[in-house]
């Protein structure tokens, strides 16, 4: 007989709609989150809720893209 599972909560929407954590680290394609090309800086983002500026990149097909 195996264990019942409890529904795990769904995440609070300002969690949610955060960005990743390697694309808001530097760490991944800020547009597609690519990490095995090359990533050059894109700029940089403010979030709303703490207004921190992250700088993050982009890899070379999303180089030059506007940062939304």
């Amino acid at each position: 007989m195996g264990t019942a599972m409890r529904p795990q909560a769904p995440a609070p929407a300002d969690v949610a709609a955060q960005p990743p954590f390697a694309r808001l680290h530097g760490l991944a394609c800020w547009h597609c989150g690519a990490v095995t090309t090359p990533l050059t800086p894109a700029g940089e983002v403010t979030l709303d809720d703490d207004g921190k500026v992250w700088s993050v990149v982009a890899c070379e097909v999303h180089e030059g893209r506007p940062l939304l």
